[in-house]
Order: structure tokens, then C-alpha cells, then sequence
């Protein structure tokens, strides 16, 4: 009986947990994949020729 309370006890406190750190997660998640859109695609579209940053760059210059 007791090892069913504490049982019990611990997967209400995972629960509570999981509760507070999934909304958590998923806005990591989100923002992780944002970041990297626009790190990747939309900062590569904007510098076409490695004006900026060669590193992104579709299109690296050329070396004369």
C-alpha cells in the first residue's frame, strides 16, 4: 500500500512537471526552427554573392 502511494505520489509530480515544462519545449522547438529559416534561407536569398557573410552565401564569389 505505501509503495502504491508513493507511486502515486511521484507520477503526480511528473505529470506536474511534464505540465509545465511541454508548453516549454514546444515554444523552444518553435523558435529553434524560426531561428534557422531565417539564419539559413532568408539571410542566403537576401546576400546572393557573399556580400555579408560568404559563409551563407548561395552563389561565393569566384576568386579572380
Amino acid at each position: 500500500m505505501f509503495v502504491m502511494k508513493l507511486t502515486a505520489i511521484q507520477l503526480n509530480i511528473v505529470q506536474r512537471l511534464m505540465k509545465m515544462l511541454l508548453p516549454l519545449l514546444v515554444v523552444l522547438c518553435a523558435m529553434h526552427f524560426i531561428f534557422d529559416f531565417y539564419a539559413l534561407h532568408l539571410t542566403s536569398l537576401l546576400d546572393l554573392y557573399g556580400d555579408v557573410n560568404p559563409m551563407l552565401s548561395l552563389y561565393p564569389k569566384t576568386q579572380p
